[in-house]
């Protein structure tokens, strides 16, 4: 698949995405999406900044799949790698932050 994107008198064409990788990522894109959406709900719910990183690292990994589906990942490829790193290192800082709290354990009477 190529993207053509015209702006006045000057004209970008980039791509070269196969049609498979397109629905894969595609489809990969939206779960990140509504990840991320997820995430910002669920810490407006409780102001617990787990979900949020989460929402936030899920948010990078769909950076990823933009700069694929519009044909830019061997161009970006270093920075590719950096935002999927800085991803997981967020998913495991949330996880280690939730897990390091200390629970208050309700006994009912």
């Amino acid at each position: 698949m190529t993207f053509t994107l015209t702006l006045g008198g000057l004209t970008f064409t980039w791509g070269n995405v196969p049609a498979d990788i397109t629905w894969d990522y595609g489809a990969r894109l939206v779960f990140c999406l509504i990840i991320l959406a997820l995430g910002y709900w669920a810490y407006r719910q409780s102001m617990d900044r787990a979900p949020l990183l989460v929402g936030i690292a899920f948010g990078l990994f769909g950076i990823y799949y933009v700069l694929i589906l519009l044909g830019l990942g061997e161009l970006y490829q270093t920075g590719i790698l950096v935002l999927r790193y800085l991803g997981y290192l967020v998913i495991a800082f949330a996880l280690y932050d939730f897990g390091s709290r200390r629970m208050e354990i309700r006994i009912p009477e």
